[in-house]
C-alpha cells in the first residue's frame, strides 16, 4: 500500500493463477481492455469512487492494481512489472 501526499493512493496484489478467480461487481464501473508486456488486462473505473482496478494474468500470476490514481499511472506501473530470475 503506498499512500501519496495529496491522498491519493495505490495497492498491488498478486497471487498464484490456480489460487482462484477475481469476480468484481461491475454494475457502476466502465470496463476497457488493456496489453500489459503482452498480457490482456482488464481496467475498471468505478464512477462513484473515482477508482481504477486494473487485472491481468502472465500465465503464472494473477495481478492486481488498484487506487484512485489516473488509469495512465496505473498502466505505466502495470507495464513496469517484470518477473526476475
Amino acid at each position: 500500500f503506498e499512500s501519496l501526499e495529496d491522498d491519493t493512493y495505490f495497492w498491488i496484489n498478486y497471487f498464484p493463477e490456480d489460487a482462484g478467480s477475481i469476480l468484481y461487481d461491475n454494475e457502476h464501473a466502465d470496463i476497457s481492455e488493456h496489453d500489459v508486456n503482452g498480457n490482456n488486462a482488464f481496467l475498471l473505473y468505478f464512477w462513484e469512487s473515482d477508482d481504477y482496478i486494473l487485472t491481468w494474468n502472465d500465465g503464472e500470476h494473477i495481478f492486481e492494481i488498484d487506487g484512485n490514481i489516473s488509469a495512465d499511472e496505473i498502466l505505466k506501473i502495470a507495464r513496469n512489472i517484470f518477473k526476475v530470475e
